[in-house]
């Protein structure tokens, strides 16, 4: 009898491995306790859940998803490395990169625990078709339709496709109109959380997903932002720390980064631009355009 997986990782380690200091670990915030934990942690130790992607019948349980999750995350790995990597150049910001990267950010999106009410309201609409096996033609099965979407086993197993459903059935828009920026620093000043992709508006139909503007960090020193319009070719060190302060926001369990007293300067900051009521005018610095100036 094979031995299933049991700690199935909603951040992949392969992406979490670009926020770790010397030791290969990093400093973690909870954000429900509101402290940082004294002893470093590792990728595999943090951004999972317990048989989260298990599928389990009376027959008994297959951890098949797990294996496909890998098998997406494969093309997208090597994009992330090379990113991280290489000179920040022109050569490795390729069409095929930015759609990689596009993939990515849709994958993980459907991927975190914060999505989960998205995933199954997206669940719930979607249409079931029926083809009798005979005839061909269409048949009404509405009771089982009712029995397969009230089966969390069947959302398990449908989840990682939806990636892929999203690019197939939605347009692109014209690569042209958008623009692609990769910013990199000498120091360790960007972080990651459960919840890594900063929108500029909080999709709400499943193509803004696709052709939002985003900004994701891809390491401690590296971070990478798409948007539809042309805008500023800078991102400053003031932009990293108002991007942190809306990473926490928007986190639902954790935060890490390499550096404690970073990790804490940015805390500290968070609670203050909340408190002061303005932490939502943040995203208006770090997707400002040409056009906003006017």
């Amino acid at each position: 009898m094979n031995n299933l997986s049991e700690r199935h990782h909603y951040i992949p380690k392969f992406y979490a491995k670009g926020f770790l200091d010397e030791d290969k670990k990093f400093y973690v915030y909870d954000k429900y306790k509101d402290e940082v934990k004294k002893k470093k942690t590792s990728p595999k130790e943090i951004f999972y859940e317990w048989n989260r992607n298990t599928i389990s019948s009376r027959s008994g349980s297959i951890d098949l998803i797990e294996d496909y999750y890998g098998f997406l995350d494969s093309d997208c790995a090597e994009v992330i490395r090379n990113l991280r990597e290489k000179p920040n150049e022109d050569g490795i910001q390729t069409d095929e990169t930015i759609a990689l990267l596009r993939f990515f950010i849709i994958s993980l999106f459907w991927r975190v625990p914060k999505s989960d009410f998205a995933a199954i309201d997206y669940f719930s609409r979607a249409k079931t078709t029926f083809i009798d096996t005979e005839t061909g033609e269409i048949v009404d099965k509405t009771e089982l339709e009712k029995k397969i979407k009230s089966d969390p086993n069947y959302l398990k197993f449908l989840r990682p496709n939806f990636s892929l459903e999203i690019i197939k059935n939605v347009a692109i828009s014209n690569k042209s109109s958008s623009t692609s920026q990769l910013f990199g620093f000498n120091k360790d000043i960007f972080l990651t959380g459960d919840y890594p992709i900063l929108f500029r508006k909080m999709p709400s139909q499943v193509d803004e997903l696709l052709n939002g503007d985003y900004i994701l960090p891809i390491s401690s020193k590296r971070i990478y932002r798409i948007t539809k319009k042309k805008i500023e070719m800078t991102f400053s060190l003031e932009n990293a720390i108002d991007f942190n302060a809306l990473l926490i926001e928007q986190s639902k369990f954790y935060v890490c980064g390499p550096d404690r007293d970073f990790l804490e300067k940015c805390i500290r900051y968070w609670k203050a631009v909340k408190s002061n009521g303005i932490l939502w005018n943040l995203p208006n610095s770090l997707f400002k355009s040409y056009l906003d100036r006017y």
